[in-house]
């Protein structure tokens, strides 16, 4: 059977078209004239992030079965982007989520290294500009990778004495402070492009908020913290600052009377988290760990955030907010055994204030509790939860004891009934033989009267 030639020809073309896309044009591109049709195909020296007023210079859309392919106009070699059409649940979140707490930390987290963030003033901080989008991409540089790829060079010089020398006590004071963290400021949002979308809007105010609302989300997160602390137990400071509060009582001994044996164990596979792949963690035995008596060193550093983590074969201890390390060596130095005391030059662990300062276990502003918790710190707000959960626990369980004495029983079936009749009939049968005293048959006496 012959194919005609107008069907093949059509498939030579249409497979054309295919290989060619790029240069096909738009349908608002055939309503406009030749000369401005030309420059879809051609050179622009437009960006394709930036708006253009004639409908000619957008970038090509064409179909491509279940997903578009965008076309930018302009640079050569031409650079697609593509993105699905179809909402797909396991697809990765766009560039621009402001509603993402997990971006918007792994964007904080680019601030974590000294070398190359030096400390800023909270209002230019790095928690300000992640929430705009803005990522760590050199010494004092930030950048809105993945969107419109401008970027702030922060220049914080100090002021200088007479001879040159940086004034190092108080250089952040009067209006040279000022100026600076105005004029960074407003670069926060006005450093991105016109177009970009983190310029248009940026993170909620609390996305830094650690979520501990639900008692099955906390207690999740504080198991998890104290397992990966316990893998570590040998090397946990001897001497810490208990935490204070003028509205929260942390108590841990009550804490750890209050919480479930579950939580303050160990689990069988332990959570320690491995910064290099040639380390594994060794696991616990979960039916020795229900007979261990509560590690209240760990349980006081789970309660203020921090978790186990080793680096080349080194533990220490690490916040997953503020990404802080703290080497545990430094705190190792035991009790005097004459004297039971501390000694002076002893390092103490302060679990608090060991946060970075913008930290939501540490900064109030930044967790942003609101209701009943407004005002409390990250480890404020974990520790007040335990305390309701101790309290919600004891008004359940006065609720029940109550309910089963007001009750009354519920009645009983008929099979129920004959069985203890029965069991009744059998007792009283035994009673009966018990106290049932038999008569013995007296003997004939022989006759011994003479006859």
């Amino acid at each position: 059977m012959s194919v005609p030639l107008n069907v093949t020809k059509r498939k030579f073309y249409k497979l054309l078209d295919n290989l060619s896309s790029s240069k096909l044009p738009t349908e608002d591109s055939l309503k406009e004239p030749p000369s401005k049709r030309s420059r879809v195909s051609g050179a622009s020296s437009r960006q394709f992030d930036r708006p253009s007023s004639s409908a000619s210079d957008r970038p090509v859309s064409m179909p491509a079965g279940d997903r578009w392919t965008v076309l930018p106009v302009g640079d050569s070699p031409l650079r697609s982007r593509s993105f699905s059409a179809s909402k797909d649940p396991g697809r990765p979140l766009p560039n621009f989520a402001p509603w993402s707490q997990d971006q918007f930390l792994a964007r904080l987290k680019t601030f974590s290294d000294v070398r190359t963030w030096t400390p800023k003033p909270a209002d230019i901080g790095e928690v300000e500009w992640a929430k705009r989008g803005w990522v760590v991409d050199s010494k004092d540089k930030v950048a809105c990778k993945g969107g419109c790829e401008k970027r702030v060079a922060l220049q914080l010089t100090p002021p200088t004495d007479s001879d040159g020398e940086a004034i190092e006590e108080s250089w952040w004071v009067g209006d040279v402070e000022d100026e600076v963290i105005a004029h960074y400021k407003a670069l926060i949002v006005d450093g991105h492009e016109e177009d970009c979308l983190w310029r248009k809007s940026g993170c909620k105010e609390d996305i830094y908020r650690i979520r501990m609302s639900e008692s099955v989300i906390w207690q999740h997160e504080l198991k998890s913290r104290i397992s990966s602390l316990l893998t570590i137990k040998d090397e946990l400071p001897v001497h810490l600052v208990m935490p204070s509060s003028d509205r929260v009582n942390f108590d841990i001994d009550d804490f750890a009377a209050t919480l479930p044996p579950d939580i303050t164990q160990p689990e069988e596979k332990s959570p320690l988290l491995e910064a290099t792949s040639n380390t594994v963690p060794t696991p616990s035995t979960s039916n020795a760990s229900l007979t261990q008596p509560v590690n209240k060193t760990a349980l006081t550093m789970a309660m203020c955030g921090w978790s186990g983590l080793q680096v080349s074969g080194v533990k220490m201890v690490h916040c997953t907010r503020c990404f802080q390390r703290a080497g545990l060596w430094l705190y190792r130095k035991p009790v005097a055994q004459d004297t039971g005391s501390e000694p002076e030059d002893a390092m103490k662990f302060d679990p608090v204030e060991l946060h970075r300062e913008h930290c939501p276990w540490k900064n109030v502003v930044n967790q942003n509790s609101t209701g009943i918790l407004e005002g409390l710190s990250g480890w404020e707000v974990q520790a007040e939860l335990v305390i309701r959960s101790r309290h919600r626990t004891d008004i359940i369980r006065k609720a029940r004891a109550q309910e089963a004495v007001d009750s009354p029983p519920p009645p009983k079936s008929r099979e129920e009934i004959q069985k203890e009749d029965k069991v009744r009939e059998s007792k009283l049968a035994k009673l009966r033989r018990a106290f049932t005293v038999k008569k013995k048959p007296d003997k004939e006496k022989p006759d011994n009267t003479d006859k």
